[in-house]
């Protein structure tokens, strides 16, 4: 379930490179990431978080 972490990152660092979006890059990142936390969370509870922050 990490792949809401991953296509975030395949956005956010083209968008770093372009400069001057680092917020942009940066909160796409973010927003990923908690995304995948969440439907790991929903699906196995803590134990899934863990295992998608281990990833």
């Amino acid at each position: 379930m990490r792949a809401g972490g991953r296509v975030g990152a395949a956005v956010a660092v083209p968008l770093f490179r372009l400069g001057g979006h680092v917020l942009v890059a940066l909160f796409a990142y973010v927003v990923a990431g908690f995304a995948g936390g969440a439907l790991a969370f929903g699906h196995w509870g803590w134990t899934g978080v863990c295992a998608v922050a281990g990833a």
